[in-house]
């Protein structure tokens, strides 16, 4: 069987900890049919750093398995509207991304959507080697989608920042 699809991604609870202290977390795999639900879990602490809760949901998502992919017809993006605009990920921000998942590279914008440019290291590289059978998305090309939908919310809305808390169907 093949991971061909994974949905009904959501945040449930927000995880705050420093930049630099680690926090353990565990995925948390229940099987049902031909779908495993999966939970991120980790203790959640309050502001005097006590554990309040061992094993706190942040994140739950389904994963769906069978025996070949859906066949996905990708459009051409075409030219931009305007033209292609830099992107650039800024050094003072909340949200902090590290070299290999700087992707996004480009931008154009236009009230009602936009276009991105990613650009990632060798897929082999990132997610390591893989035989061929299974999801071969690096999770630093998504990182990069998601960046570009939330900069173009920041653009278009007011400079108003927010991180999507669901995603719906990733194949």
């Amino acid at each position: 069987a093949r991971v061909t699809e994974i949905r009904d991604i959501q945040v449930i609870n927000g995880w705050y900890f420093g930049a630099d202290s680690r926090c353990p977390a565990r995925v948390r795999m229940t099987e049902s049919g031909a779908n495993v639900t999966c939970e991120l879990v980790g203790p959640f602490f309050n502001s005097r750093g006590e554990m309040v809760e061992q094993n706190r949901p942040f994140v739950s998502g389904v994963v769906e398995v069978g025996p070949e992919f859906p066949r996905l017809e990708a459009a051409a993006p075409g030219a931009p509207v305007f033209t292609w605009f830099p992107f650039m990920y800024p050094e003072d921000f909340e949200i902090k991304h590290g070299q290999p998942f700087r992707t996004l590279t480009k931008v154009d914008f236009i009230h009602g959507g936009g276009r991105a440019i990613l650009k990632a290291r060798p897929r082999d590289e990132l997610i390591g080697g893989r035989s061929g059978g299974g999801m071969l998305t690096s999770a630093a090309i998504l990182d990069g989608a998601l960046v570009a939908c939330g900069a173009w919310g920041y653009a278009m809305l007011d400079r108003y920042l927010e991180i999507p808390d669901s995603i719906a169907r990733y194949r």
